[in-house]
């Protein structure tokens, strides 16, 4: 039965966006690699993926926001850090407000650019 629609075509869905953007910020990998492996019927929409990605980045730093990907970016590498590993192991997991509000700390995807 069709309804009228291809479902082939229709752009992701937000959780499906959410899904995308947060395995390529934290594993790293390419976002075509990402879409190819993880997500290969939204393959077709790498473009504009990276367009809603590089705005959504855009306005997280104009705004001065950390999202959750971001507090584990900067955790990560917060620990890998030999003196601030050092303390976190002691203390516990860190939270420095200069890390919340400047984002720029935090390692950069550039793979939106």
């Amino acid at each position: 039965m069709t309804w009228g629609f291809e479902t082939e075509k229709r752009f992701p869905g937000k959780g499906t966006c959410l899904a995308i953007y947060s395995r390529v910020v934290n594993s790293g990998a390419p976002l075509a690699d990402v879409l190819l492996k993880h997500y290969p019927w939204c393959a077709g929409w790498e473009a504009q993926l990276r367009q809603l990605f590089a705005g959504y980045v855009t306005a997280k730093q104009e705004q001065g926001v950390l999202d959750y990907d971001d507090l584990l970016l900067c955790w990560a590498q917060m620990v890998s850090d030999p003196v601030l590993g050092a303390i976190s192991v002691v203390s516990g997991i860190m939270c420095w407000s200069m890390s919340i509000r400047t984002p720029t700390g935090c390692r950069r995807m550039s793979c939106w650019a």
